[in-house]
């Protein structure tokens, strides 16, 4: 007897159960597998030989990583790089205490078109030109060891959290349209100034001073590069770098498109601090939302009198509707809550968090100054908070 007809007479002709089962039930049964498990059912038969291959999700646990990481298992390398290859989205979040190295077999994912990778260190190989499909990046804890980081003609998001060796990077991105640095030192600016479609910048914790060929960036000259700014998240600290120099009154040229400014951290006791806010109140005639948090209670003199100027705002914020505060208690941000509310004739709503700094007594005394406030807008509604209650 053949081994065909024995397996035949064996079976008794009847087809596993298994087999023919609708495709989505499959899908579904390996996605609950772990990866070296559903690997495994191609051996189950012909028509699972290739499933597991074509899964449209995978989740690598960290013991499958471990594994490739530490025991440097090559039968689960190239595993893991057959199995990668064509794919689009790729999340790679290394949760160990030591950095990844990311191999280079990663760098020839052409098709790749969104990419987040956490605690690696970014060290391409010499030939490596760049992901040509990659529309967003975002990348925390990722060590930069050489600079071959520059072709992404798609890029339209781009997000640095808590980076090394960024400084000399750069990125050839024009399509790019949203720029967030988080607690990331010396990001070049320059890099992103090719790019006029910014419409979202978010940048705090940063210290990004330099300009392109020694110049230093200020205000002007970080404005001047997004004429189609939307949304601009900036901190104190950024603020501080951005203050060197003279502030302008006005900016040289008016920010049209800007609708939401967000400002933490503020320091009352800067006057260039806050000399930077009213310039950027000035020059955003289309303004719909503004937050501000502030990093001390205190205010000096020559910021509480730059505030009482009766030329102080001397703009209509037509389109201001929302302004969120978080309140520590100082007479510069009474003064700054008086002049949003003189200006704003479309102003609806004002949320004021007091901090917890701030007693009941004190509290009771601002709520009653800012009520004695004269408004421009009969509907707008001053709403106060308690600390936990969060409003950003």
């Amino acid at each position: 007897m053949t081994k065909i007809s024995k397996r035949q007479a064996l079976g008794g002709g009847v087809k596993d159960k298994i087999s023919n089962l609708p495709r989505n039930l499959t899908d579904r049964i390996l996605e609950l597998m772990p990866i070296r498990d559903a690997a495994r059912t191609s051996i189950l038969s012909r028509n699972w030989r290739y499933d597991w291959a074509t899964q449209p999700q995978l989740v690598l646990d960290k013991n499958f990583l471990r594994d490739i990481i530490f025991n440097k298992r090559l039968l689960h390398r190239s595993l893991l790089h057959k199995r990668l290859n064509g794919i689009m989205d790729l999340t790679l979040a290394n949760s160990s205490a030591h950095p990844y190295k990311l191999p280079s077999y990663i760098y020839s994912y052409q098709e790749l078109r969104h990419l987040k990778l956490s605690k690696c260190i970014y060290k391409p190989p010499r030939m490596f030109v760049g992901f040509h499909n990659l529309s967003i990046l975002h990348l925390k804890k990722i060590s930069f060891v050489v600079n071959r980081f520059k072709n992404f003609p798609l890029l339209e998001d781009i997000t640095f959290v808590t980076c090394l060796g960024v400084r000399n990077l750069h990125i050839s991105a024009p399509k790019l349209r949203s720029f967030t640095a988080i607690d990331t030192q010396d990001v070049g600016w320059s890099s992103f100034m090719i790019s006029s479609n910014l419409t979202l910048v978010n940048i705090a914790h940063c210290r990004m001073g330099h300009y392109g060929q020694g110049e230093r960036l200020n205000l002007v000259k970080l404005v001047g590069c997004l004429p189609a700014i939307v949304n601009l998240s900036l901190d104190g600290l950024f603020l501080k770098i951005l203050a060197i120099g003279a502030i302008p009154r006005r900016l040289p040229t008016m920010v049209t498109c800007l609708k939401f400014l967000s400002l933490s951290n503020l320091q009352f006791t800067e006057l260039d601090h806050v000399s930077c806010v009213l310039c950027l109140l000035r020059s955003s005639l289309n303004l719909e939302r503004l937050e501000v948090s502030t990093a001390t209670g205190s205010s000096m003199e020559s910021v509480v009198s730059y505030l009482e100027a009766p030329d102080c705002l001397d703009q209509t914020l037509d389109k201001l509707r929302t302004v969120n505060m978080k309140f520590m208690g100082s007479r510069a941000e009474l003064l700054l809550i008086k002049l949003l509310l003189a200006h704003s004739p479309s102003l609806e709503k004002v949320s004021i968090e007091q901090s917890g700094v701030v007693d009941a007594y004190e509290g009771f005394k601002v709520s009653r100054e800012l009520m004695r406030f004269s408004r421009a807008s009969p509907r707008a509604e001053i709403i106060f908070l308690e600390p936990l209650q969060q409003i950003f």
